[in-house]
């Protein structure tokens, strides 16, 4: 070792390089990041999350937004309201209303859906369980604002649903369709979440929704056990559905809409073939129920004949 080698006792030691420590933030929480050092309460229910929300500053919304859904819901009211707040503020309408602020609104209102994506319409539950969603069903105003949410867009040749044709990625509007898809077939299957004569009721309302899904969602949802369940109401509401589409003939101009459903499914209007489908099988069921009824009557016939006891049943051969 040369003199030049030597370390003296004077000579300063290297200093290691810094170390990041990582910010102590919860991982489900990523936008806490943004908020930075502004104080932010925790909330533990609902109604002390909302107070919160009337006085805080932009970016604390976004980071309220984060946490809003997992709020204690002491109440079914509590529960509307949390479910009402933030479906309103993802709604994809929401922003048109607004002339300030407009900027601030979109940001705010994507954090709320892509919060409601997570927490909300992805069945979190086990596969041999009720969806984590069951509880929107538990009452017809909680049901009825998830139809208002996924309410249906008329556009030329076609129905589509708003909010799903607005959510992004791609990964996004399939977790969208299907929660849509499955709490739609629970007003046709609910047997599986308890008898509700409510929801039956609101099958017709849903029609235009399952338009808006696809043709074939319509007897993928209510087809569970290959039997058809629409009846002459939800089938009369399709009807009107299809009439009210507006469709493009080749041999006119412009945009109007259809006289009949022959003519949209002519034009290439989706549930306007399933229509078709659907009537055929009712009318092919119809006519099996009275072969069938017929085919009662003759066997009632033969006992009849067979308890006089003075005629054969049947003609004797040679």
């Amino acid at each position: 070792m040369t003199d030049d080698d030597q370390i003296t006792l004077n000579t300063p030691l290297p200093v290691p390089p810094a170390v990041e420590t990582p910010p102590a933030t919860d991982p489900r929480f990523p936008l806490a990041q943004i908020i930075g050092t502004q104080p932010m309460k925790v909330c533990k229910y609902w109604e002390e999350w909302l107070n919160e929300w009337q006085n805080a500053s932009f970016y604390q919304r976004l980071g309220l937004l984060e946490i809003g859904i997992l709020m204690s819901r002491n109440t079914i009211e509590g529960a509307y309201q949390q479910v009402q707040f933030f479906l309103t503020l993802s709604d994809y309408e929401a922003s048109r209303e607004l002339r300030e602020h407009r900027a601030e609104w979109e940001a705010l209102s994507r954090t709320a859906t892509e919060v409601l994506i997570r927490e909300l319409f992805t069945n979190s539950a086990d596969r041999h369980a009720d969806p984590s969603w069951t509880w929107l069903m538990k009452t017809p105003e909680l049901f009825e604002l998830v139809l208002w949410y996924f309410r249906p867009r008329f556009s030329l040749g076609r129905v589509s649903i708003g909010a799903i044709d607005y959510a992004d990625p791609d990964e996004a509007k399939a977790v969208m369709r299907k929660f849509l898809r499955d709490f739609c077939r629970s007003a046709w299957v609910e047997e599986n979440y308890g008898r509700q004569p409510w929801r039956v009721q609101k099958r017709p309302q849903m029609v235009p929704i399952l338009c808006g899904l696809g043709g074939p969602a319509i007897w993928e949802t209510t087809d569970p056990d290959g039997a058809i369940k629409f009846d002459d109401e939800c089938m009369k509401t399709l009807e009107q559905t299809i009439l009210s589409i507006k469709v493009s003939l080749p041999r006119e101009s412009g945009y109007r809409f259809p006289k009949n459903v022959q003519e949209a499914v002519s034009c290439g209007v989706e549930c306007a073939r399933v229509y078709m489908i659907l009537q055929t099988i009712k009318e092919e069921e119809k006519k099996a129920e009275k072969e069938e009824a017929r085919l009662e009557r003759i066997e009632e016939l033969r006992k009849e004949l067979e308890q006089l006891g003075d005629m054969p049943t049947s003609p004797k051969t040679q």
